[in-house]
């Protein structure tokens, strides 16, 4: 079974509190519910996207960014998570961490300025070649992207082991 990274490229969304209602168990004992919020997409035909790579695959790229002098900045560029899906509800520190993504011109500017790196990239493969452009892409159009790592640990084909 090959392990994958999930990547995650969303615009125009905003934060909706879905906190479910303090019943009066909890009102008496004075206990209140979990903050949630879900994200709401304003189009989710253009506004997600969603691209699959190897776990190897993400490590060769990230190789890539590191001989083109991004070592530093790509792990601020591309936020890394083990079990985070935007459709699903958020606690605070979900959504704090999904707020704090970097300005996708930024990324995209560092891709630009970095040292010849779609040239490395097409010497790697067609493959890192369109991985790149991808990236490339969505972060020029305004795409916060991060990079999800749940099905690494996912041995057994489910998220709940005993």
């Amino acid at each position: 079974m090959t392990s994958h990274v999930k990547l995650t490229a969303v615009r125009n969304y905003t934060f909706k509190d879905v906190t479910l209602k303090e019943n009066l168990f909890q009102k008496l004992f004075k206990k209140e519910n979990v903050k949630e919020y879900e994200i709401r997409v304003v189009n989710g035909e253009e506004d997600v996207a969603e691209a699959f790579w190897t776990y190897s695959f993400a490590l060769d790229l990230r190789q890539l960014m590191d001989e083109s002098g991004l070592g530093v900045d790509w792990p601020k560029m591309l936020p890394v998570q083990d079990d985070m899906t935007y459709t699903d509800p958020m606690e605070e520190e979900d959504k704090e961490w999904f707020g704090s993504f970097p300005d996708p011109a930024w990324c995209h500017t560092k891709l630009q300025e970095a040292a010849d790196v779609e040239e490395k990239a097409a010497v790697h493969s067609e493959e890192m070649l369109k991985a790149f452009r991808w990236l490339k892409d969505h972060w020029g159009n305004g795409y916060q992207i991060y990079a999800n790592t749940g099905d690494l640990f996912d041995y057994y084909g489910d998220d709940e082991l005993d």
